[in-house]
């Protein structure tokens, strides 16, 4: 699994960011993209044994499109997105469950999880089980492991708590925030190691369990 194929298209992507450069290497897009599609597919076999909310998928699926909207291009980029992106959730990449997202670009790859900027719905069931199941929700994301991977819960908050739940609620400062994400830095020489797929599955196995109380919550409300 020659991840370091992956990260060497990239950085020249980055310095060729045009149509005619991308055409002209396609061979080596279609071989990376499979080295990468390769890895994927491993990881998203790892996380099936302990997370029984993800089943069998296409790793294909799991990966965003290359091409970068052209409606929305800021000045000087070019039309092409200089990293690769996965997120593997039982409700696919477009889907509103929580789930563990691979981050693949030079000097800056990472692996992710969570949910991020949910509709309102949903993150009002998310903050109802915070809430009501703070306790739990404490024991995951206080645990000394977890923190040790992902330091902190990220996402946008907002000023006060909600007007719904009590002002000085224990669980105050996660029922601000608008999406509940958290991810692992990952520099390029353990990203090329032999070891990172078992490195990159114990990382996402330790964040499973954020991943399980997030879900819950979606699921109590889709019931």
């Amino acid at each position: 699994m020659e991840l370091s194929i992956v990260l060497k298209f990239l950085k020249d992507l980055a310095k060729n960011n045009n149509k005619e450069w991308f055409l002209q290497n396609q061979d080596r897009y279609k071989f990376a993209r499979k080295v990468a599609e390769d890895f994927v597919e491993h990881i998203v076999n790892e996380i099936s044994l302990f997370d029984n909310q993800i089943p069998p998928m296409d790793a294909k699926k799991c990966f965003y499109r290359m091409n970068r909207d052209a409606r929305f291009l800021e000045p000087g980029e070019g039309p092409y997105k200089e990293n690769m992106g996965a997120f593997i959730s039982k409700g696919g990449k477009q889907g509103d469950y929580a789930g563990y997202y691979i981050h693949i670009e030079p000097g800056a790859c990472f692996l992710g999880g969570g949910l991020y900027s949910p509709e309102a719905p949903i993150l009002h069931a998310v903050r109802d089980e915070i809430e009501y199941n703070f306790k739990d929700f404490s024991s995951i994301v206080t645990n000394k492991k977890f923190v040790q991977l992902f330091d902190k819960i990220e996402g946008k908050s907002l000023v006060n708590v909600p007007k719904k739940y009590p002002a000085d609620s224990p669980a105050g400062e996660y029922l601000k925030m608008k999406s509940y994400t958290v991810w692992h830095d990952v520099d390029d020489k353990t990203f090329c190691s032999k070891s990172f797929p078992h490195d990159a599955t114990a990382v996402f196995k330790t964040m499973s369990s954020f991943n399980r109380f997030l879900n819950y919550a979606i699921d109590n409300k889709n019931e």
